[in-house]
């Protein structure tokens, strides 16, 4: 009877061992950041940007990476079809020229083909690189160019004019409601790298400080790069507004609001009511 009873104890830990071993490991985010801001796809046709896209794909799925950041708004342009900003010279070779396709929608539908995220990744502040020598007519500096500053060969968005905070907070809330994107990168937020010679004048700007440490303790699924940021007050607007209306698209874009909910917890609850509580005398329970 002993032995009985021994036998069936270890025939009953051998199988729980063995099931452990055969849940799968906590999933992990492995992503790969693809640029455009360097010219590889510059005056490519579609067909010819579209085969070197699916190559690196192929290539990156293969080695086991699950999540792509792809950049989508280097210099206040667009990747995607915008009704705020032209289409990027890093398409076609001149701001402004549709590429008769659209790049994010396309890279969302093969990487979710292949299961993986499709991150956008976008530079909110920096409105021209160095490179670039004419900008569109639609381009927000040609509009209204007292809502920026000049460092060297950049143009930058004024980080204190609260004007500049809505109409980022509207460019972002524009691709997370017409696009199934997986997540949102804010890339260069920081001061400019210092030009030689120049000395770069902050006391008009509201400085800015990193926001990382708040956005990650709401759960959302936001990441920022880059750390060189000081600050004062004005930074919490920005960053607040963003959250919201990235949060606020989200849930109301989504298909399955309930599974979401279930996901978030009361945060999108929260989220959502303070969003409407702010701009308006709606509110919602979810």
């Amino acid at each position: 009877m002993k032995i009985k009873s021994l036998l069936a104890i270890a025939a009953c830990a051998l199988s729980l061992s063995m099931n452990a071993q055969s849940v799968a490991p906590k999933r992990e985010f492995r992503g790969a950041w693809i640029q455009c801001v360097n010219g590889q796809f510059q005056g490519m046709t579609a067909q010819k940007m579209q085969s070197v896209l699916t190559a690196q794909l192929d290539a990156l799925q293969k080695a086991g990476i699950n999540a792509i950041i792809f950049q989508i708004r280097a210099e206040a342009d667009a990747l995607y079809q915008s009704s705020y900003e032209p289409w990027s010279r890093y398409l076609t070779g001149v701001q402004g020229k549709s590429p008769q396709w659209d790049p994010l929608q396309w890279m969302i539908d093969e990487c979710h083909k292949r299961n993986m995220e499709l991150h956008a990744w976008i530079n909110p502040f920096r409105a021209k690189t160095k490179g670039t020598t004419e900008l569109a007519v639609t381009h927000p500096y040609v509009q209204n160019p007292e809502r920026f500053f000049s460092y060297g060969d950049l143009l930058i968005f004024d980080p204190g004019q609260p004007e500049n905070h809505d109409y980022i907070c509207k460019v972002v809330a524009d691709i997370v409601k017409r696009y199934d994107v997986d997540g949102l990168h804010i890339d260069d937020y920081f001061y400019p790298y210092p030009a030689k010679g120049k000395d770069f004048n902050d006391d008009a700007q509201i400085r800015l400080k990193l926001f990382c440490d708040r956005l990650n303790e709401n759960g959302v699924n936001f990441m920022l790069s880059n750390s060189d940021c000081l600050g004062k007050d004005g930074k919490d607007r920005f960053f607040d507004d963003l959250f919201i209306d990235y949060k606020i698209e989200r849930v109301l874009a989504t298909r399955n609001i309930n599974a979401i909910a279930s996901k978030r917890g009361k945060l999108t609850e929260i989220v959502v009511n303070n969003y409407f509580n702010k701009f308006s005398s709606k509110k919602i329970s979810i």
